[in-house]
């Protein structure tokens, strides 16, 4: 994905080592630093760690990646891991 200068967002989050946006035309997250690999697809929200980044898809569903998540995990909302 890519963001340009002219490019307008919902939301960003910033990290340690890496940045996350929402793109406001299609939902869409674009990272850049570490850890960039942001996931495919629609989401509403987005928050960055410090080697990990999480986002709140549009059906609710939490989507982490990056080497803090010990790779991808999706959960429903409200839902913990035990």
């Amino acid at each position: 994905m890519h963001v340009s200068h002219t490019s307008v967002v919902t939301t960003a989050s910033a990290g340690e080592w890496h940045n996350c946006a929402i793109r406001r035309e299609d939902g869409g997250i674009v990272c850049w630093g570490r850890d960039s690999n942001a996931p495919d697809g629609a989401f509403r929200d987005v928050a960055v760690g410090w080697h990990f980044a999480c986002a709140v898809r549009e059906t609710g569903e939490i989507e982490c990646w990056g080497t803090g998540s010990f790779g991808r995990s999706v959960l429903d909302y409200g839902q913990a891991e035990p």
